[in-house]
């Protein structure tokens, strides 16, 4: 009996002091890690608007590869370097309210984000859903699709 215990206390001083980046590739810890980057990238890819002040496409293609990938990310890149060359105006700000990663592996994710857009001047705000597919690449996580879903005017 002594002997389990002695096992279990060495096993668990070893895996306290195991790396994390270790343990998360070897698969010997949450995903708590990867909820992190996951948030943090939908929280950019929803509120980062600093694309609206770049000056050359490349500029807007290196912004948006922080957040998306693979097609959308050259969708996005095109429409936002076509908004960014016309004389228009940009009178929205877009909030993540909360994120919630509804499947995780190691190589995809989807989550679900409520989403806020408040109209700048009017002060009008809109709320709605957003379910983002995600793909784990060399850079991290990153978007790959979203689907939109408007509801609720508050």
């Amino acid at each position: 009996m002594k002997r389990w215990l002695l096992l279990l206390l060495a096993l668990a001083l070893s895996l306290a002091t195991y790396p994390a980046a270790l343990m998360e590739r070897n698969g010997l810890a949450a995903a708590g890690g990867d909820f992190g980057e996951i948030n943090s990238v939908i929280k950019g890819a929803v509120e980062d608007d600093s694309w609206l002040y770049l000056k050359t496409e490349d500029e807007v293609k290196a912004l948006l590869s922080k957040y998306y990938d693979g097609e959308l990310l050259v969708k996005l890149t095109r429409d936002a370097w076509n908004f960014n060359r016309k004389s228009t105006d940009w009178y929205s700000r877009a909030k993540l309210v909360s994120v919630d990663v509804k499947e995780i592996n190691p190589q995809s994710a989807t989550a679900e984000a409520v989403l806020e857009v408040e109209d700048v001047i009017s002060g009008a705000r809109q709320r709605g859903k957003a379910v983002y597919t995600m793909n784990r690449g060399k850079e991290g996580w990153r978007v790959n699709n979203v689907c939109y879903k408007w509801t609720v005017e508050v």
